[in-house]
């Protein structure tokens, strides 16, 4: 893998409109691991972690999140990888979700986030208090089970997307 890839090709795997990348990584929701430059003219180019979030990223939209959580639920990503990271060795997204235990994510109520890894570990951050900018650093919490009262939840198979998206 660690591939680059440029939004021309990005564009191609997802039959999106350039535009739509271009507004992802405008908005910061999507930062070019590769090459970022500044400027008009200059090229993006993008590695395979970015590939995922712009994957993540855009599954995200048909549920019509709002950019600015879509771009907090690709920062938990990160804080999720570094959690897992320190028990898991060498864990990294996208290549571990190919060949680990099934990584599922959660979305109750639009205020808490939940990895489940495997059928027993449960990652959870508070989206709620890093909306509202209580909460400045991502702090993961191991839970023991998913909640069983809520009004809404969304569930993305992350280990699906990853090898759809390969």
């Amino acid at each position: 893998m660690n591939s680059s890839y440029s939004l021309k090709e990005i564009q191609l795997r997802f039959s999106v409109p350039q535009h739509v990348l271009i507004h992802l990584c405008e908005k910061g929701v999507i930062k070019p691991d590769v090459a970022d430059p500044q400027g008009r003219g200059k090229v993006r180019e993008f590695s395979d972690r970015n590939v995922f979030e712009f994957a993540v990223a855009l599954e995200l939209r048909k549920y019509e999140m709002p950019i600015s959580r879509i771009g907090i639920v690709i920062k938990i990503l990160e804080a999720f990888e570094k959690a897992v990271g320190k028990s898991v060795n060498g864990f990294q997204l996208p290549l571990s979700l190919h060949k680990g235990p099934s990584v599922v994510f959660y979305l109750f109520d639009g205020k808490q986030a939940i990895f489940s890894l495997g059928k027993a570990t449960f990652i959870s951050f508070r989206l709620d208090k890093l909306i509202l900018g209580e909460n400045k650093k991502m702090q993961a919490e191991k839970i023991k089970s998913l909640p069983t009262e809520y009004a809404s939840y969304l569930m993305m198979d992350l280990s699906d997307l990853a090898s759809k998206n390969k």
